[in-house]
């Protein structure tokens, strides 16, 4: 009925019932009302294949709408940075990555944008954890993330 949060909610439980389908429609819906934070939760769901078809083009254009808007959580805001710098990494783009990794660790309180920098610094091999941040690690609806195995 036209209001965002709601549709994010629902958009949520849906992904804690592990029907990430109905996830996304509802983070579509709830990001179609300018809620940055669902735009996050969608680019998610592109970059991944998650309860949507994959798709990179999508999932960047979803994180840069996310981290340009006005109205976004600063951890939702650092999240979308951190997840286009790893699909500008897959790319093969790592020197586009390094300044949005900068950018969402610079005030010390997103541990895995630093430990990529860090891994960029001593190797040339790196593995960037991929699951969603601070959530439960054994819900569905994340990617496969080699450091956090289920």
């Amino acid at each position: 009925m036209g209001d965002a949060a709601s549709a994010s909610n629902l958009a949520t439980v849906y992904r804690d019932a592990g029907k990430a389908g109905l996830a996304f429609q509802w983070w579509k819906r709830s990001a179609e009302m300018n809620d940055a934070d669902a735009a996050v939760d969608m680019g998610y769901c592109y970059q991944y294949g998650i309860g949507t078809r994959r798709d990179p083009v999508r999932a960047k254009r979803m994180f840069k709408r996310a981290i340009a808007s006005r109205d976004i959580s600063q951890y939702s805001r650092e999240e979308a940075m951190y997840h286009l710098a790893l699909q500008l990494i897959d790319e093969g783009r790592k020197r586009l990555a390094i300044p949005i990794l900068k950018r969402a660790c610079a005030d010390d309180d997103f541990p895995e944008a630093a430990a990529v920098l860090q891994q960029m610094k001593v190797s040339s091999t790196y593995i960037p954890c991929r699951c969603r941040r601070l959530s439960n690690k054994k819900l569905r609806g994340h990617a496969k993330c080699l450091l956090h195995p289920r």
